[in-house]
């Protein structure tokens, strides 16, 4: 009876009334128990008859050899090895998916190649066509670029006395460094306006056809982009003026970079134009893919070749002796992601493409922009800060809000490459999505601690650097820095820890864990480490009254028990004392007496 009630776990209608009837076979059937026994009739008429007639026909031997054998033929729910091999056929159908695209992406891209020249060819001609054979309208492209450049050269020189003053001032102090570069950058940025707005003046100026139109169009914006680049490359790089160069690089390697990032982002604007003009002509969609695809060859080239043709100082900074093995091994390891990036781009494989841009772009952008803020935040009037110099807390500041600036704008490419709605990703219910909004809500915590840790790590470690300074023994002013220098350390590592721990448990409170009680176990735990270890607290305990007392200062020289000697420096729970004869004792607070 217990083996049929198990395996009667059932899912359908019909088995569910297949299971009602069992019950119903074996209160008829099982003999000398309570509901087996003919029950007193309840009311007269036809109800009970036809409850009579149902229970005769469950007592009939063939009825019930019919249930029995439905019961035995019910599916089974699957078990956990078969639900493993589910899941591991739902990855490899995935996978097989995924290179179904691939090949399918392969295969269209090959059947565009011979449609390629006679759809170029009949876009071709739709410009011949809508320009009536000549060469007019070429010539005003080239036209209103010329006027935009004269433009732009008459808007420099009327502010050249301007930009030679800034440039002449000797910039020593973090905020006339800050006030040249925005005077660098609002010329900069004028002078690439008036371009604009006199090259789309110039174009207005006539009628363009309609075909014509878009592809001028999209030349233009091409064109603004380009001089916007290199714009910002003069203003930040100052390949040609290295008194207000703005990133730390040497000459050569400025004039290097400069060039090749602009060609880099001229190729691209105009490529981009070019297959966007394409298909306003109405080219194939394939054909479209494969010209671009064409032209990414030549933004790998320029990539390339500024890798193995760049400064032995671009990245190595003042050490220029580096070994030639170890300098071949960067550039290949350079020329492989940059090939892997237009790899990935090529087959589809759009995910892959836009998360190794980022891991690629990333670090360089932050690094770079790390060495540029605490240039601009450094005293004197050198861009680079001394290794030794500590950073101003503006300097931190802004550094680590850059940062966290620049890993946002990386999450919004890689939003925007995978076609994920950040706006609407709070509103989404399903496994994945909440998983993704719950990372997303950790790496705003990681990036909030992260520049709350900077700031007061900042702060104390300025405070310790300016106690440093040696003054008059005995004096107040003396005193209070032997204190600062004496308290600030311990309390920077207790800073650290609680940061640490508040990083922790609100991480987990976001993925979904109840931190209430992991924070009971952690207290049960530091009872029974507290019995454990009793030494050792008394130690911390005893140091932290030492110092709220003010006891002795980092350079006194003491006298504690059996050991005397100067104060050279704290840990948590010991002092470390230089005897005169030359010995150095770590002393446990506990001991000290």
């Amino acid at each position: 009876m217990g083996e049929i009630l198990v395996s009667a776990s059932v899912r359908t209608a019909r088995q569910r009334l297949i299971l009602i009837a069992a019950f119903m076979l074996a209160f008829a059937i099982v003999p000398g128990l309570p509901w087996a026994q003919q029950a007193e009739p309840v009311a007269d008429g036809p109800q009970q008859t036809k409850i009579e007639q149902f229970l005769k026909l469950l007592s009939d031997p063939e009825i019930q050899a019919y249930l029995q054998m439905q019961m035995r033929a019910a599916p089974a729910g699957p078990t956990l090895a078969e639900r493993e091999m589910e899941v591991a056929k739902s990855a490899s159908a995935l996978l097989s998916q995924r290179l179904m695209q691939i090949r399918s992406h392969i295969r269209e891209m090959a059947a565009a190649i011979p449609r390629a020249p006679g759809e170029i060819a009949e876009a071709a001609w739709k410009v011949r066509e809508a320009r009536n054979g000549n060469w007019g309208a070429l010539a005003l492209f080239a036209g209103f670029i010329l006027a935009g450049l004269a433009a732009e050269w008459f808007f420099r020189w009327l502010l050249s006395s301007v930009k030679h003053r800034s440039e002449s001032t000797v910039a020593d102090t973090p905020r006339r460094k800050i006030v040249r570069l925005l005077v660098r950058f609002l010329i900069g940025a004028g002078s690439t306006s008036v371009f604009a707005l006199a090259s789309a003046g110039f174009f207005l100026a006539f009628s363009w056809p309609r075909l014509l139109h878009d592809v001028v169009v999209n030349l233009l914006l091409a064109a603004v982009t380009t001089k916007t680049a290199f714009m910002l490359l003069d203003v930040f790089l100052a390949p040609h003026n290295s008194a207000v160069r703005v990133v730390p690089l040497d000459d050569a390697t400025a004039r290097h970079f400069a060039s090749r990032i602009g060609i880099f982002i001229g190729w691209l604007a105009f490529g981009y134009g070019l297959v966007d003009a394409f298909r306003g002509l109405g080219i194939d969609e394939q054909v479209g893919m494969l010209i671009a695809y064409v032209l990414g060859i030549g933004l790998v080239a320029i990539a390339l070749e500024m890798v193995w043709r760049r400064p032995r100082q671009a990245f190595e900074g003042e050490n220029a002796d580096v070994p030639l093995p170890r300098n071949l091994t960067f550039n290949w390891a350079w020329t492989l992601a940059i090939v892997a990036i237009w790899g990935f781009w090529v087959l589809g494989i759009t995910r892959l493409f836009w998360i190794a841009l980022a891991l690629i772009i990333v670090p360089v952008l932050a690094r770079n922009m790390r060495r540029t803020v605490y240039g601009l935040f450094s005293p004197g009037p050198d861009t680079q800060p001394s290794p030794e110099s500590a950073p101003s807390v503006m300097a931190a500041l802004v550094e680590r809000v850059m940062r966290a600036a620049i890993i946002l704008g990386a999450i919004w490419l890689l939003a925007r490459g995978w076609n994920v709605s950040l706006t609407s990703l709070a509103a989404e219910t399903d496994t994945l999505n909440r998983l993704g909004r719950s990372l997303l809500i950790v790496l705003l915590i990681l990036l909030a601690i992260d520049l709350a840790w900077q700031l007061l790590k900042t702060i104390i470690d300025a405070a310790i650097e300016a106690s440093g300074k040696p003054g008059v023994p005995g004096s107040s002013m003396e005193i209070r820095r032997m204190k600062i220098r004496t308290l600030l350390p311990p309390i920077r590592n207790v800073t650290l820890f609680f940061l640490i721990m508040l990083a922790l448990f609100m991480t987990l409170s976001t993925l979904g864990v109840e931190i209430g009680p992991l924070i009971a176990s952690a207290g049960v735990v530091g009872v029974a480490i507290g019995f454990g270890a009793q030494t050792l607290f008394k130690d911390i305990i005893s140091g932290m009254f030492y110092l709220l007392d003010d006891a002795f200062r980092i350079g006194e020289y003491i006298v504690a028990g059996n050991y005397k000697g100067t104060v050279e420096s704290f840990s948590l729970r010991s002092v470390r004392l230089r005897h005169h004869r030359g010995p150095v004792y770590t002393v446990p607070f506990g001991s000290l007496g």
